[in-house]
Order: C-alpha cells, then structure tokens, then sequence
C-alpha cells in the first residue's frame, strides 16, 4: 500500500498517487451503482481528533469511513502548538499503536507536521475539508457533478489507497 502525504487538496499529489486514488474512488463508485456492500477497512481503527465531533466535516469524515468498516474513535485533541518535542512525539507514538490512520480537524500546519514525523501511520489534516477541492478535480477528470455521494466517495477512496489493508 502507498504511504501518501495526504495534503489539504488532491491536485497536490503525484500522478501515480492520483491514479491510486482515482482507480479505488472507480471501484467504490462501481460497487455503489451495483448495491454492493463495500467494507475494505473492515477492522482497522481511526482516530478523529477534533474538539467538536458533531461539526458537518467530522460527520462527513466519521460516516465515509465507518461506510468503509473503519471503527472511528473520537479523541480530544492533547497537544498544540506549545507542546514539547518529546510531548508530541509520545502523543504521537500512541496514535501509532492504537491507529491505523487519524483525522486532524483544525490543527495548524506546523503541528499536523510535527506529528506526522513522530509516526508512520496516515495522518490526515481536514482530509473531509478539503473534499469540494478534491471533488472539483474530479468533476475535471469524470465530468462528475458535484453531490454529497462524490464527496463521500472521493473521501473513502482517499481512505482506501492511504490505509494499509
């Protein structure tokens, strides 16, 4: 599986991750269309770290990847941007071991950076944020309308190609 730097929009990816990304949004579009249960997260664990979990982007993120079969945990956020070198990198290892991938919602740059280093698991920064970029590309690319089901799709099939499975 790739280990994809997910940024805060898709056109920053490489070609090669892009293409990642496009042929698991094809599958899961393909297995939607056909009614097809699709749950190839099925038994991995993500934490969505946010203060409020109830906000619309933590539900797109929670409902994109439990639709997946991701256990999402909600788990305040313990560090910003005073924490120490050794405090993140602990908070860090932790996500490593409990996680297989975490949502960052609101941390700033500098932070979401620091944590990143600290683990090997994908740590995203408003990955459901930025989902009206990343579908803007994809209406480009399939001349798809926008709609809440691409958003969702485009979101999981950023979720499928960067947890491993």
């Amino acid at each position: 599986m790739s280990q994809l730097i997910v940024t805060s929009s898709l056109p920053d990816l490489s070609l090669g991750d892009e293409e990642l990304v496009f042929g698991n949004f094809r599958l899961l579009r393909d297995a939607a269309t056909a009614g097809r249960t699709c749950t190839p997260l099925s038994g991995k664990r993500v934490a969505l770290l946010c203060e409020d979990e109830t906000t619309p982007e933590a539900v797109v993120f929670r409902y994109a990847a439990e639709g997946l079969g991701a256990y999402v945990a909600n788990v305040r956020l313990s560090v910003c941007e005073q924490s120490t070198d050794e405090f993140v990198r602990d908070f860090s290892r932790m996500l490593g071991l409990l996680y297989d991938a975490a949502e960052c919602k609101g941390m700033p740059q500098d932070l979401l950076r620091r944590v990143r280093k600290g683990t090997d698991i994908p740590i995203y920064g408003d990955l459901s944020s930025s989902s009206r970029c990343q579908t803007a590309l994809l209406n480009k690319r399939f001349h798809a309308d926008w709609s809440e089901e691409s958003q969702r799709l485009i979101l999981q099939a950023m979720l499928v190609s960067t947890i491993d499975h």
